[in-house]
């Protein structure tokens, strides 16, 4: 006959092994979630992992490129201010042997010359002003005078005149309306002059690579 203990231990075994069974079972999901969760994670992280990498690499790519253009921007102003530098020796330059050239006896060749063809383009006007420098206007007013009479610019047609702007040399001619203006000036020779040898100087400094660092 079974005594009240043996039931009794009987009873306790299987409930021990019962609740074995279901931890194991538990614990065996719960590794198994746990893996799920461990894999999801890492994989999650790879792929931020993989995001961070690829946003360092942009944006080091961005500031490769800022930098870049920055460095392309200096070079450009320091492009600009040599040539800027050069243009201005090169017209000081010009403008000395301008003041030089004013004193040769060639320089009344080159008013006459500059009038003749001024005159040439204003045949059919009535009247003329002319604007020289004072210095012209003392040495040159007769000689130019002459010329503009040789042309039918009798003295009630014709005007010479100190120009109101350093002119350099040479002159400005104004019809009797002011409609029309030709600019024969030194100084607009040189203006002229500035455009070109500014254009020419760009490209001789981008060619020769002073653009490069």
């Amino acid at each position: 006959m079974i005594t009240i203990e043996e039931k009794f231990n009987v009873f306790t075994k299987l409930v021990f092994e019962r609740i074995q069974q279901e931890s194991q079972g538990l614990l065996q999901k719960m590794e198994e979630s746990n893996q799920q969760i461990l894999k999801a994670k890492e994989k999650e992280l790879t792929e931020q992992k993989d995001w961070l990498i690829e946003e360092m690499l942009q944006k080091g790519k961005a500031r490769k490129n800022q930098m870049i253009a920055k460095a392309n921007m200096e070079k450009r102003i320091k492009l600009l201010e040599k040539k800027q530098e050069l243009l201005q020796q090169l017209l000081l330059h010009i403008k000395k042997k301008a003041v030089v050239f004013t004193e040769e006896q060639e320089y009344e060749v080159f008013l006459k010359k500059n009038l003749d063809t001024v005159l040439e383009s204003l045949r059919e006007e009535k009247a003329l002003t002319l604007y020289v420098t004072p210095k012209d206007l003392q040495s040159y007013k007769e000689m130019l005078s002459n010329i503009l009479k040789g042309k039918g610019y009798e003295n009630h047609r014709q005007r010479i005149l100190e120009a109101e702007e350093d002119i350099l040399g040479g002159m400005i001619v104004l019809n009797e309306e002011k409609t029309l203006r030709i600019d024969v000036s030194i100084l607009s020779l040189i203006e002229d002059i500035e455009k070109e040898a500014g254009k020419r100087l760009y490209e001789v400094l981008e060619k020769e690579g002073e653009i490069r660092g």
